[in-house]
């Protein structure tokens, strides 16, 4: 008799960055101690990969990452580091408003980079700036809930402004007068170039809590570039992730995949990750240890 090996599932984690100083030198060291716990989690049924994509890298990061990932393979997962030149490349912003060249070519080429890895729907891709610190066990139950719920959306951070009356009376606002078809100011200089798409976005968006995984989570109506979900979600949510409009806002991203009504997005409460760069460093309701 035959006996047949499930294959295991990969976690893809693609990791971007390009600068060094304190903040980030904190956040590496942050997240390669949680991916090493994620990877002795469940080692015989979760294989995991990590991607690390470089741009113009600052001299002392492109040192700590080739030693640490190219010359020496000092970490149990598999590793690999890839370097792009966004200086190099004629993609023009049509904004500049919200994101540099540098942080458009990191994301779209970890997005590119997810269609040659041969991946399956049930696999997890996870997208990580290089400015977050995760909570012990972070990355395990985000990746159980994305397999849960695999047509969804995953951020580990819980933005603290959720939970401020100025917030949500802008947010309610702002639907409302969407829902009228009326302007509304967005923060970005403008909501991209499809505005009925925002719009769909913000109708079909509705505010849930449940409990999964040992945790609560919320549905939010956008997030940041870091976020997980399964390869069936991302193939689902093509052209979105790719929109010329991510160089102008996530927002704007976010509300073009809640218009589809196929995809939701979920972050923690209390969140699982904490924004430490641009001068964050934000506090949560429950701020934890992210000492892994």
């Amino acid at each position: 008799m035959m006996i047949f090996r499930k294959k295991k599932s990969r976690a893809v984690f693609l990791y971007r960055t390009h600068d060094h100083n304190e903040v980030i030198a904190d956040s590496y060291r942050n997240f390669m101690r949680s991916l090493e716990h994620f990877h002795r989690h469940d080692p015989e049924h979760v294989s995991v990969e990590l991607y690390i994509i470089g741009d113009n890298l600052h001299p002392a990061m492109r040192e700590i990452l080739t030693s640490e990932h190219v010359d020496r393979k000092v970490y149990p997962f598999a590793s690999t580091l890839l370097e792009v030149n966004s200086q190099a490349q004629e993609e023009r912003l049509l904004s500049g408003a919200s994101c540099t060249p540098q942080h458009y070519t990191l994301y779209i080429t970890s997005i590119n980079l997810v269609d040659t890895l041969d991946l399956r729907d049930e696999d997890v891709v996870f997208f990580v700036e290089d400015d977050y610190k995760f909570r012990a066990g972070a990355l395990e139950k985000c990746f159980s809930f994305a397999r849960t719920f695999r047509d969804d959306f995953v951020s580990p951070f819980d933005h603290p402004d959720r939970y401020s009356k100025k917030y949500r009376l802008m947010e309610l606002n702002a639907r409302d007068l969407y829902l009228q078809g009326k302007p509304f100011p967005f923060h970005s200089r403008g909501l991209g170039r499809d505005d009925e798409r925002t719009r769909r976005g913000y109708i079909n968006y509705r505010l849930e809590l449940i409990w999964e995984a040992g945790h609560h989570w919320r549905t939010a109506i956008s997030s940041c570039h870091t976020f997980l979900g399964t390869f069936r979600a991302l193939k689902m949510s093509e052209p979105y992730l790719y929109h010329a409009d991510v160089q102008r806002s996530d927002h704007v991203m976010w509300t073009h995949i809640w218009s589809e009504g196929r995809s939701k997005l979920w972050t923690p409460v209390p969140g699982l990750a904490r924004h430490e760069g641009h001068k964050a460093k934000v506090k949560l309701l429950d701020d934890g240890d992210y000492e892994v």
